[in-house]
């Protein structure tokens, strides 16, 4: 799939110095995913893999974190996305491409497949499976450190079943804290934030309406980041907002956790990340100038 050409991009392969800091990323990554689920991998993995997920050790701010999920019969055929006509777009407030892949070519992801799954590259999609119930996998990717940025990423759902989790980590530090922004099967969506090896929910499992769920299906997940405000997107629609200062900067990377079916394949396409354009500071209103005599 091709994108068009950005004003001043950014792409491509970072330095074999900055490729082998990232492979150390991924190592610290895989301790801290796996510290939170009381597990640990046999050997340091160039991707990771787990058993299970990190429980939460606080609850969602607004829900339970218990919460029921409909049965849901895949669709045969591609589900049409919701539209809207009134929603204000956010890319007109965005400045130049910071990083940018449509993934017909490798950049610099890790790939490889094992028993439990295996992450490739086929027909420009960098594709994850899992097939191990209760597992997750999670690849970075060899993009910058960013702070203040908009992205957007493609997501298809090739199989899964409710309760299969899958999107985007966020300001990935070398420790393995970072923000998760995901999707489930049946339409969900929440945003959390693994932070010295615990898993907090920001934004508990809700449904929006504006995810597709099921599969096949095609999603588009954007992240505008601006200091501690988060906006999370559906679609092209704002989802969620939170405000928190627990992570200032960081890499990215996806994620793809398995149910009580263990098997979930989904692909990611068309990754952009792109800076945002400075917010004016307001305008003055002048004071009336006082009466002379």
């Amino acid at each position: 799939m091709s994108l068009p050409v950005p004003p001043t991009p950014l792409h491509g392969p970072l330095p074999n110095s900055a490729q082998r800091r990232w492979h150390r990323k991924g190592r610290s990554l895989a301790a801290a995913l796996l510290g939170a689920s009381g597990l640990a991998l046999a050997g340091c993995l160039p991707f990771g893999i787990g058993a299970v997920e990190p429980s939460p050790t606080s609850p969602p701010p607004t829900a339970s974190a218990a919460l029921a999920f409909p049965t849901l019969i895949p669709s045969p055929t591609l589900t049409p996305g919701p539209t809207s006509t009134t929603a204000p777009d956010v890319h007109a407030g965005l400045g130049a491409y910071l990083y940018r892949d449509d993934f017909s070519t490798n950049a610099g992801w890790e790939v490889g497949p094992d028993a439990r799954g295996g992450t490739t590259l086929i027909d420009g999609r960098l594709v994850i499976s899992v097939s191990t119930p209760g597992a997750f996998r999670y690849v970075l990717g060899p993009v910058p450190e960013v702070d203040d940025f908009f992205l957007e990423v493609g997501i298809r759902t090739q199989l899964c079943s409710p309760r299969d989790e899958f999107g985007v980590m966020l300001r990935v530090s070398p420790a393995g804290d970072h923000y998760r922004f995901t999707l489930t099967c049946d339409g969900g969506a929440r945003v959390s934030r693994i932070l010295n090896g615990s898993m907090s929910g920001l934004v508990p499992i809700t449904i929006t309406g504006y995810a597709i769920p099921g599969a096949p299906a095609d999603n588009r997940l954007g992240v505008w980041a601006n200091g501690s405000r988060l906006r999370f997107y559906l679609n092209g629609l704002e989802v969620f907002t939170i405000h928190d200062a627990s992570l200032e900067t960081g890499g990215v990377g996806f994620i793809v956790r398995s149910g009580a079916a263990g098997q979930v394949t989904v692909a990611f396409d068309d990754l952009t990340i792109r800076a945002l354009l400075p917010t004016p500071p307001p305008a003055l209103t002048p004071f009336p100038a006082s009466p002379t005599s």
